[in-house]
Order: structure tokens, then sequence, then C-alpha cells
């Protein structure tokens, strides 16, 4: 956290803005404090398959500060009820 602080962070719906002039190391280490507290499961790299063998690969500056979006402020709400899916698909 206190790594956090010393770029403006950490980043809470209200500060998003800031993450548009953050480094790689700063969006780094959002995204640490993030994965400890709010977001466990948020990425910062994807495994790819290259020449028939599987290799890891790091996000994008721009891939990095929209997981960072998504995990601060979703874009959409999620639904946990499967009929009300069904209904919001269907109508």
């Amino acid at each position: 956290m206190d790594t956090c602080k010393l770029h403006g962070g950490p980043v809470t719906e209200s500060s998003l803005q800031i993450i548009e002039t953050m480094n790689e190391k700063q969006l780094l280490s959002e995204i640490a404090y993030l994965r400890a507290t709010i977001a466990p499961n948020i990425r910062q790299q994807r495994r790819i398959k290259v020449n028939g063998k599987f290799k890891m690969e790091k996000f994008t500056l721009s891939e990095l500060r929209i997981a960072i979006k998504n995990a601060v402020k979703p874009e959409m709400e999620l639904h946990s009820d499967v009929d009300d899916l069904l209904k919001c698909a269907f109508d």
C-alpha cells in the first residue's frame, strides 16, 4: 500500500483517471494491491502457445489499465440468478 501511495493510489472509483498517467511499475503495484484486497483473480499475464510450447506473455500497458478499471469499477453488474439472465436474454 505504501508503494501505491507514492504515486497517488491506491486507485478507487473516484480516482480512476490517475491510472492513465502511471508507468508499468506503478500499474503492477496497483495490481498487487488489488489482488491482496478486492480482486484476487486480477491478471497481469496470459498463457500463450508458441511452437507447441506454452509461455507467459505480459499484458500491455493499456490491458493493465483495463484490468484495473474492471476490478475497481466493473462496467456491468454480475447477475447470479440464472432465471434473471435468461429473462434478460430473451426480452
